[in-house]
């Protein structure tokens, strides 16, 4: 089994296992699809502190750091949900997969009176 696959658009189920520089030109091909095939995917990996890596670590004690603060503000869930975020696109990059498209954020605040 391999964990590149690729497909013609329209074909419904019929994914082929193909090598990593078929898939990466694949990707760039308007009519195929290409994936990661899920059942090579180890997203337990993501829950173990035990298997994330020291950067994964960091991310949740930073968000673990957050939840602490008592006070309730949207700027707190906020914060959270980025570092949410960014842990969940940095598992994305250490298991090789592409995930979810992230795009920047607004880095200026617009709340001048908090």
């Amino acid at each position: 089994m391999s964990r590149y696959q690729y497909r013609e658009i329209g074909e419904g189920e019929g994914w082929r296992d193909c090598s990593k520089e078929a898939y990466d030109g694949y990707q760039r091909d308007p009519h195929i699809d290409t994936r990661i095939n899920p059942d090579t995917i180890d997203y337990m990996r993501r829950c173990d502190s035990q298997r994330m890596t020291e950067a994964e670590r960091l991310i949740t004690d930073a968000l673990y750091a957050v939840e602490k603060i008592p006070d309730a503000d949207v700027r707190l869930t906020d914060a959270g949900s980025l570092l949410v975020a960014a842990r969940i696109r940095l598992a994305d990059y250490v298991d090789g997969v592409p995930g979810i498209v992230t795009r920047p954020i607004q880095t200026l605040s617009t709340d001048a009176g908090q």
